[in-house]
């Protein structure tokens, strides 16, 4: 089961494993922005408890731009078969 790591070490060796910096950067930047003060500890264990689901996604919706571009040859269809999946 999936679950959030309250450990420091573990979670440390998760986030390097899983997270990449760029993204744990851009999204404290995005919290400054909008004045939410979350520990940036926090934000880690969120970030790192989220990371696989986000990648799981984002490999789903490539395989299905693939299949949109395959079988519909406009940019028309290929929009309209998106919204319906």
């Amino acid at each position: 089961m999936h679950q959030i790591i309250d450990e420091n070490e573990a979670l440390e060796t998760a986030f390097r494993d899983t997270v990449d910096p760029s993204i744990f950067t851009a999204v404290l930047a995005r919290l400054d922005l909008l004045n939410l003060n979350i520990p940036s500890h926090s934000v880690k264990k969120l970030i790192t408890y989220l990371m696989p689901a986000m990648k799981k996604v984002q490999v789903r919706d490539k395989r299905y731009t693939e299949i949109r571009n395959l079988n519909f040859t406009t940019k028309t269809g290929r929009r309209f078969y998106k919204e319906l999946s």
